[in-house]
């Protein structure tokens, strides 16, 4: 005969897939906002706490099995590394402090100074757009590639692609950022993405 133990797990299993998917999403969301609550409350604090990290991190692995659930396991860790990131870059745009620049006490020419203040936010627009929308689709070109060389199953593809196209778009974010030939490497990558975007919708 089966023991207690079992049988409750047996009825947890049974009554997480019973749920609609609806809940399940809900219930990893509400999850992973509270983990990044707690992480932000303590990073905000002169003194973290080890018990805050480890509550925090432990809400939002208990949102996988939810995610599982709601859409298989290859498409519920997407999906669920997709929310980490969504949600923690809400968290940092709430609490982002932004401090005006101190105006040094330099006599500068107004001409000069306008051109350059319209071709930094020209720039930084343009920074924007490329993370936000041509860098996804080129990291996930490159990670759909090298993941294709590998000699695994096409379920082991997802799970890779999944875990490496984050870390790609920070990768390629970054270089973006700091690169001096940041019109050069835009391009490049908005001909990857036109390719990988004909390729697969062509």
């Amino acid at each position: 005969m089966l023991s207690n133990s079992t049988v409750h797990a047996n009825q947890g299993l049974i009554l997480l897939s019973a749920m609609p998917d609806l809940a399940l999403v809900s219930i990893a969301c509400a999850l992973i906002c509270a983990g990044m609550f707690l992480l932000t409350t303590n990073w905000k604090k002169n003194r973290s706490l080890a018990s805050f990290k480890v509550i925090g991190w432990a809400l939002i692995s208990l949102a996988t099995p939810f995610w599982i659930s709601a859409y298989g396991s290859e498409f519920g860790i997407s999906f669920q590394l997709i929310a980490i990131a969504l949600i923690a870059w809400s968290f940092i745009t709430i609490n982002l402090d932004i401090k005006p620049v101190r105006e040094l006490a330099v006599k500068r020419n107004t001409s000069n100074s306008n051109l350059n203040k319209s071709s930094n936010k020209q720039l930084i627009a343009a920074q924007v757009i490329a993370i936000v929308f041509i860098t996804p689709i080129a990291s996930l070109c490159l990670s759909q590639v090298v993941t294709a060389l590998l000699p695994i199953s096409l379920a082991g593809q997802l799970v890779v692609q999944a875990l490496g196209f984050p870390v790609i778009w920070s990768l390629l974010a970054i270089w973006l950022c700091y690169s001096h030939k940041f019109w050069q490497l835009s391009s490049l990558q908005l001909a990857l993405s036109i390719i990988y975007l004909w390729q697969a919708f062509g």
